[in-house]
């Protein structure tokens, strides 16, 4: 399993998946903000922001995660940026 956070948490280290790092960053964050009804996660009716990335971080190696580049970005429905 990849893991991509590592914290101490007294004198252990603590990993997190991909997977649960980006579940806690969209959909934790919108739990956290009582905006779980609007945003989160891509759905029908629901506002999204979203980023398209030249590789796929989840058949990437570790090292290749923070070289990872973006290929497009949508915003309010829009492309504002595109590779």
């Amino acid at each position: 399993m990849m893991t991509v956070f590592l914290k101490r948490v007294g004198m252990q280290k603590k990993k997190i998946s991909l997977q649960h790092a980006l579940q806690h960053y969209t959909k934790g964050s919108a739990h956290a903000s009582f905006t779980e009804d609007r945003l989160g996660t891509l759905e029908v009716g629901k506002l999204a922001d979203v980023i398209v990335l030249k590789q796929n971080p989840f058949t990437s190696s570790e090292s290749e995660l923070k070289e990872i580049k973006t290929a497009l970005t949508i915003m309010d429905g829009k492309v504002v940026y595109e590779a």
